[in-house]
């Protein structure tokens, strides 16, 4: 076996790799062990293999063991989003890419498919600070979530769906979000989308999805109506 940089022949593999490791470590790849004639030829090996994860972005190069450290790498150093293969100028302008393009979570740092499993996923950081208005001890991050146990039967005070059905009709904002739609008993003030339950038309208000926002005042009513009631 002869060394590709000086010819020297040995006889076994080991001694090849330790003379080129120790006389030629230019030319010499230390992470695949394999010795190479020339230094345009470790480059060309080091561009090539699968082995080796090179930033062409830095000016010196640098060579990563694998492909998530350098997609750490031109995330924190040259704020590139590595699904749009696009660079910004600074961390903000990626984050706001990211969240605008590709649903991140700025709290926790995880990527979502839409939009709508984003909002969703966002009540985890969200504040409880909503408080029951059947009296009882449990807060809820949104009047949806209130709404929904209250109609679920299971708050202590007894209020079911019936009892918020009833208030949702005798309140003065009923008008706005009564379906007309004999199928369906509530609608929200803004779009008209149909829903069987109030806490059904919280909910999509609170996704910011519908279409023509604006019904939140009749909402807001009926809670102050509820909270009356109850």
């Amino acid at each position: 076996m002869d060394c590709p940089s000086c010819g020297r022949q040995f006889k076994k593999s080991n001694s090849l790799h330790q003379h080129c490791r120790d006389k030629h470590p230019k030319t010499y790849c230390f992470r695949c062990q394999r010795p190479f004639a020339l230094r345009d030829d470790l480059r060309r090996h080091v561009k090539m293999s699968s082995n080796h994860h090179r930033c062409d972005e830095c000016q010196h190069h640098p060579d990563f063991e694998t492909a998530s450290e350098l997609c750490d790498h031109r995330v924190q150093k040259h704020f590139c989003c590595t699904n749009c293969e696009k660079g910004f100028g600074s961390s903000a302008s990626l984050q706001q890419h990211d969240v605008a393009v590709h649903n991140l979570c700025v709290v926790c740092g995880n990527f979502f498919d839409s939009p709508s499993n984003l909002i969703n996923h966002q009540r985890v950081h969200a504040p409880k600070n909503t408080p029951c208005l059947g009296g009882c001890n449990q807060m809820f991050d949104r009047d949806s979530a209130m709404l929904l146990h209250l109609e679920a039967g299971t708050c202590p005070s007894g209020i079911n769906v019936q009892v918020i059905n009833a208030c949702a009709q005798n309140c003065d904002e009923s008008a706005s979000y009564r379906s007309t739609n004999e199928d369906w008993e509530f609608c929200c003030p803004g779009c008209k989308t149909p829903f069987a339950k109030m806490s059904g038309v919280f909910q999509h208000s609170e996704s910011r999805f519908c279409e023509s926002p604006g019904g939140e005042a009749a909402l807001d009513k009926f809670l102050l109506f509820l909270r009356a009631f109850l």
